[in-house]
């Protein structure tokens, strides 16, 4: 036992009375740890602790490891540090702690012992009357009535004694405990050969033998199995056979199996010789009885048989005895998964093996107890449930566990474990006839988890499988690749269609840029496999998951190395838009109906699908255009379709139809309104929010008002925003004021009225200008902060507030200073005093938040 007395025996000098009781403290440690056999002690004095800082040291380790620690509060020195020190290893799970006390006065020995919770032992004493014992005071027996303590007549060291035996050695158990959890902490925050560096700083620590024990080597050697590092399973095991009492861990079932796993990884034939021997001992030691490394034997001829190129059939029966025997001995996922497998490869067919069906049944069973396949995180499980399904041809089930194998990113060997099971099941499985679509995915998967095994990317290599995440975060298959080969150098992107094989199925995806149409390509720093593609096309952004890290960086340094090949001004896609006829084909609902987007001031919003590039795109239908007014629109729109911003919807044209006019632009997927509603609500306390939306807004509004283009409908519901990227645009430009002519009457409480700015109510007709959207926009900010439409208090007595009294809507008072000042210069009444676009893009409430 382990035990640590803090005094200040040795430091006390001013005062001969208390270095006597120090000195006479110490002896009673001294004697009581005496009389418990099995001790160790370490004696510290206060004005250590008062050197110390909060990084390790060798003595505070020793503080901290220790299975007693007895601390004399003779003194007051550095009570404070001692007792935060003392809160330490209470935190560490340490409780064998106790303090002495000199009883000078009942009442402070009892504040001192109320202090103290139940992990501290608190045992007052005094200086006997004879003058040279210490004796014990039962503090816990006082009167209320009564300042009078029972004094006891056991001495310190006899009370000491009766503690400490009853006190078991814990030192071992924490030291134990923190390998543990640092290991733990190692593998949650490194992976691949930073890992296998810090195990093997880590493997240091195995000299202590408080820390070598089974458990312990069973876990660090699964570590450096994960990591791949089998020779460093190896070089563990001879380290631990070179010591003679420890050398008997290595029978240890469970370390055997690592053990014997390590050495058929590591590719040696001398190695997989010697597992084989391993194994054939330790299953005539323990009469057989050890699944695992049952199971092991049948890997092991079924890695020969594999190695054979499929030809050894010897190996391939003797994997399958063993396989089958383990099954049959302890059912479990890995035993049966590899045995249909194995006797697929043999010729049975699911259809028409008993044994195989049973087996499924099993497994599906077994995976069934462990949780909803969304719910389970063990790699193993959702691998066998992927590999199960393939058996049984049941590909839909197969996609969905593929994508959950993808989330969780294991180690490369297990994907490969996993792949080479497939491998094996489609080389040997009878051809069925025509492919389906989800077939077709599980091949795109089978070339993605391919990828991950690969350890290098050959240098002629361009094309990629990749899983792209959509805005609706949903994961789609597709493939993305850089062409070099043809005269404009360019990025492709295609997403496959999840349902179908059809060519010119609607939900295919197909995008060419090249190299000026890329704005920027970046790599996630929180998925290595993650890349950001941001192109000028709408300023899209796609978010790419490469197999790997080095298939991410193949890429990243092709796309890098392209765009500087070709360097130049961006350009955008469709410049003569007004020049191209767009054709088109609407989403349809399960009923077959179209649709919906959103509904307008002046018409219904429909999703759509651009019939050359299958881009997304939305459709605003108005309904009883007059013909005469049809030429004039058209004009409009397609002026408007030359105007290019980030913060302005892609107008692509426009079309007249049977009495409706039909205004196409790119597709954003909610606007501001809908989300404050039903996703965000208000963002009043979240005002970096506000204005990281406000000042894209008023850059979009700076380049319509730079060209005299006025937008007469600020509101939420015309801002769209791409909560995917975070960008938003202003939707209904240019257009809204020649609508507005056609349809004056459109105009109600629900839609635009509460937007609306004094000069416009006032003077409906004309004769106001840009600092009208201003009005709005500080209508949308306070919509943004309350998510609710503005004057919501007023109803229809909005027109008059504000056209006759020209009052603002109420600017919510959790709002800052500086968000206040912002919307007070928005709501000037004067508009020929209001701040324009640029005036508030420098604003302190927009440029305190900006990147």
């Amino acid at each position: 036992m382990n035990i640590v007395c803090i005094t200040n025996a040795d430091h006390v000098v001013h005062n001969n009375n208390n270095n006597l009781l120090c000195r006479k403290i110490l002896e009673e440690v001294q004697q009581a740890t005496r009389m418990v056999s099995c001790y160790k002690l370490n004696t510290f004095s206060f004005e250590l602790f008062e050197e110390f800082d909060l990084e390790e040291n060798d003595e505070l380790k020793t503080f901290y490891y220790a299975d007693v620690v007895i601390v004399d509060f003779s003194t007051d020195i550095q009570r404070g540090s001692l007792f935060y020190y003392l809160g330490c290893r209470q935190n560490f799970g340490m409780n064998q702690n106790i303090i002495l006390y000199n009883n000078l006065d009942d009442e402070v020995t009892l504040r001192l012992k109320w202090s103290c919770d139940d992990s501290i032992t608190f045992i007052p004493y005094k200086l006997a009357e004879c003058g040279v014992c210490l004796i014990c005071i039962n503090s816990s027996l006082h009167d209320n009535n009564s300042s009078t303590a029972i004094e006891s007549t056991k001495s310190v060291a006899e009370t000491l004694q009766k503690c400490l035996k009853k006190f078991k050695i814990q030192s071992k158990d924490y030291i134990k405990e923190k390998f543990l959890s640092d290991l733990k902490t190692a593998t949650k925050t490194y992976s691949g050969e930073m890992l296998r560096q810090k195990l093997l700083i880590m493997k240091n620590c195995l000299n202590d033998p408080n820390v070598l024990t089974i458990d312990i080597l069973y876990n660090i050697m699964e570590a450096f199995c994960d990591v791949q590092d089998y020779d460093g399973v190896i070089q563990l095991v001879k380290d631990v056979e070179a010591i003679p009492d420890k050398k008997h861990f290595i029978q240890t079932p469970l370390l055997q199996y690592l053990y014997c796993f390590a050495l058929n990884r590591s590719n040696k034939p001398e190695n997989q010789l010697k597992a084989m021997q391993v194994i054939e001992f330790s299953l005539i030691k323990n009469e057989g009885f050890i699944p695992d490394l049952i199971c092991l034997y049948g890997r092991i001829y079924k890695d020969k048989f594999v190695e054979s190129i499929l030809k050894d059939k010897a190996a391939l029966q003797n994997a399958i005895y063993w396989y089958r025997k383990a099954f049959e001995m302890q059912s479990n996922l890995h035993s049966g998964v590899n045995l249909a497998t194995l006797l697929l490869v043999a010729g049975n067919e699911f259809s028409k093996s008993e044994e195989l069906q049973r087996i499924g049944v099993f497994l599906n069973n077994l995976i069934g107890k462990k949780g909803s396949l969304t719910s389970l995180d063990d790699y193993w499980t959702i691998a066998t449930y992927f590999e199960i399904n393939v058996l049984t041809e049941n590909y839909g089930k197969v996609i969905k566990a593929a994508e959950c194998m993808f989330k969780l990113k294991p180690s490369i060997w297990c994907y490969k474990s996993t792949i080479g099971n497939i491998k094996l099941i489609c080389e040997f499985r009878k051809k069925s006839g025509k492919i389906n679509a989800q077939e077709n995915n599980f091949k795109f998967w089978m070339e993605y988890f391919i990828d991950v095994t690969k350890q290098e990317i050959a240098s002629n290599i361009y094309s990629f499988p990749v899983i792209v995440l959509e805005s609706s975060k949903i994961y789609l298959p597709g493939y993305v690749k850089v062409n070099f080969e043809v005269e404009k150098k360019s990025v492709s992107l295609h997403k496959q269609c999840t349902t179908c094989t059809i060519k010119d199925c609607r939900q295919m995806e197909n995008w060419i840029f090249i190299s000026s149409m890329i704005r920027s390509v970046s790599c996630c720093k929180i998925d290595e496999r993650c890349l950001f593609l941001c192109v000028n096309t709408n300023f899209d952004s796609f978010q790419l998951y490469f197999p790997s890290s080095l298939c991410r960086q193949k890429f990243y340094d092709l796309v890098k190395n392209m765009m500087e090949y070709d360097k130049g001004t961006t350009t955008y896609l469709n410049k003569d838009l007004s020049k191209k006829q767009i054709n088109f084909i609407y989403e349809l609902n399960d009923d077959n109906t179209k649709k919906i987007l959103g509904q307008g001031t002046y018409g219904i919003v429909y999703a759509a699908l651009d019939s050359n590039t299958k881009k997304k795109i939305a459709v605003k239908e108005i309904q009883d255009i007059n013909i005469k007014d049809v030429p004039q629109l058209l004009k409009e729109v397609n002026l408007h379709s030359q105007q290019y911003h980030r913060n302005i919807v892609q107008y692509l044209g426009s079309i007249y139809e049977c009495g409706t006019f039909k205004i196409i632009m790119e597709q954003l997927p909610e606007s501001l309104s809908t989300l404050l509603r039903s996703k965000w609500g208000p963002l009043k306390r979240d005002e970096p929010v506000i204005s990281f939306y406000t000042k894209q807004i008023l850059e979009g509004l700076k380049y319509l008002h730079d060209q005299n283009i006025i937008h007469r409908d600020i509101k939420g519901d015309n801002i769209l925003i791409n909560t995917f990227t975070g960008v938003a645009k202003i939707s209904d430009f240019g257009i809204s004021k020649r609508l507005f002519e056609l349809f004056p009457t459109t105009r109600s409480y629900t839609g635009t009225l509460p937007y609306m700015a004094p000069e416009v109510i006032n003077i409906p007709s004309g004769g106001y200008g840009t600092p009208a959207d201003i009005w709005s926009l500080g209508c949308t900010v306070v919509e943004m902060a309350t998510a609710n439409v503005p004057y919501i208090e007023y109803r229809e007595a909005a027109a008059y507030i504000i056209g006759h009294y020209k009052k603002h809507p109420d600017i919510p008072v959790e709002l800052s200073d500086q968000a206040y000042l912002f919307l007070c210069r928005c709501f000037t009444s004067d508009h020929n005093q209001r701040a324009t676009a640029t005036d508030l893009l420098n604003d302190v409430f927009i440029s305190q938040y900006a990147n």
